[in-house]
């Protein structure tokens, strides 16, 4: 069952819409059809009852055309239910119940149980059985045989229906799921983000190929930056040089190192010209097989600290 603000819930009302067109445009074919006698009529096949039905399952296709997309299911019970009594006087008196063209009923069965309750769906098979037990009295050929025939064929329908109904609500709910998922791995992002952006240090997060995936506002204000550092290696941002003054890469400097690692020898070239010493904790992130599948980055200025030592 679909909640009635949910996409779902529109995107079946559409189908909806399609279905009665769909169904109308067929039986009146199939009426045209059996009028020129190439296809098998009813044994309670009458011509003007036939084209009555016709005529009202299309009125309903033309008022389905403007059925808004509505929340309120009475307004949806108000077009199945006709939907419902049309399409079961039409496998009556028109192709017969034991004819292919049942099959749409299970259609209209399993949008019942979407669009309103499985309640409502099991009132729905019953138009499968009324159907087939009127076929079977009104029938100048009734017989045992016949409604036994008829009930194993609306039993039939009515399996195939409840099945596909199963499997669209087990797809609903894996998609109601995702989505509870969703919002819950984005609460917990945003919890993670705004935790990270009180630290006063640089923390930042890089890729097995050290380009850079998450970072917080104390990043920016190390590199003096607002530009976005994402997709970004973090050799391009950190050009950091050691002690002799030699260029030294941050991320193969973390590489060769252990798992947990600090380093507080190397020096920062900012754009200004200024220059500040810096202290880099690593941590690398392990992934399946032991794999690593990236590096956590805790950078600080500690240019002030090692003025004091150093007089």
């Amino acid at each position: 069952m679909l909640e009635s603000n949910d996409k779902y819930f529109t995107l079946f009302t559409s189908a909806l819409k399609r279905v009665s067109a769909i169904s109308a445009i067929l039986w009146t074919i199939y009426l045209i059809l059996s009028q020129l006698g190439l296809a098998t009529k009813s044994d309670l096949y009458d011509p003007y009852l036939s084209m009555l039905i016709c005529g009202s399952m299309i009125g309903l296709a033309v008022i389905a055309l403007f059925f808004n997309h509505s929340s309120n299911k009475v307004l949806i019970w108000t077009l199945l239910l006709p939907f419902h009594v049309f399409s079961m006087l039409a496998v009556v008196f028109v192709t017969g119940f034991a004819h292919p063209m049942s099959v749409l009923l299970i259609v209209m069965i399993v949008i019942t149980f979407l669009l309103l309750s499985r309640i409502a769906m099991w009132y729905s098979m019953t138009t499968l059985f009324a159907a087939a037990i009127l076929s079977s009295s009104l029938s100048e050929n009734a017989s045992q045989v016949s409604f036994v025939n008829n009930m194993l064929y609306a039993t039939v329908l009515a399996i195939a229906a409840w099945f596909v109904s199963e499997l669209m609500e087990l797809q609903y709910s894996e998609h109601i799921e995702l989505i509870r998922s969703r919002a819950a791995e984005s609460a917990g992002q945003s919890r993670l983000m705004t935790l990270i952006n009180s630290v006063n240090e640089a923390i930042i997060s890089v890729n097995r190929k050290g380009i850079v995936q998450l970072y917080n506002a104390a990043t920016l204000n190390l590199l003096d930056t607002n530009a976005s550092l994402s997709g970004k290696h973090i050799d391009k941002l950190f050009i950091t040089y050691g002690e002799d003054g030699e260029v030294v890469p941050v991320f193969r400097s973390i590489k060769r190192s252990p798992p947990r690692s600090i380093r507080e020898d190397l020096s920062l070239k900012l754009e200004d010209g200024e220059v500040i010493r810096l202290s880099i904790s690593s941590a690398a992130i392990q992934g399946g097989s032991n794999q690593v599948e990236g590096y956590i980055l805790i950078i600080r200025d500690i240019t002030n600290d090692k003025s004091l030592d150093e007089e």
